[in-house]
């Protein structure tokens, strides 16, 4: 399985350090340092897709199914895709 490096990286450093790192403390944020990342980075919101994203999505996900048993040679890039995919698992 493939490992995502930044997270075994952010997992292997010790907690204190980690929180250092990210001007975070175990209670949080500090109202003022919540509120500058705001200011600075906007709102912690998921955008929602467009209709035509959607869309998108969903053709780009159909054409990789399609490919996904495919044992033709030379090997199709969807049939890569879905293999590498496979491999990685979830988290990754």
């Amino acid at each position: 399985m493939v490992r995502n490096k930044t997270k075994d990286a952010l997992n292997s450093i010790p907690m204190p350090e980690l929180q250092a790192k990210l001007g975070s403390s175990p209670e949080g944020l500090s109202q003022a340092e919540a509120q500058k990342r705001l200011t600075q980075y906007g709102p912690n919101e998921i955008e929602e897709l467009s209709p035509t994203d959607i869309k998108i999505s969903r053709l780009i996900r159909e054409e990789l199914e399609s490919g996904r048993k495919d044992d033709l040679y030379p090997v199709k890039p969807q049939r890569i895709v879905s293999d590498v995919r496979t491999a990685m698992g979830d988290d990754d």
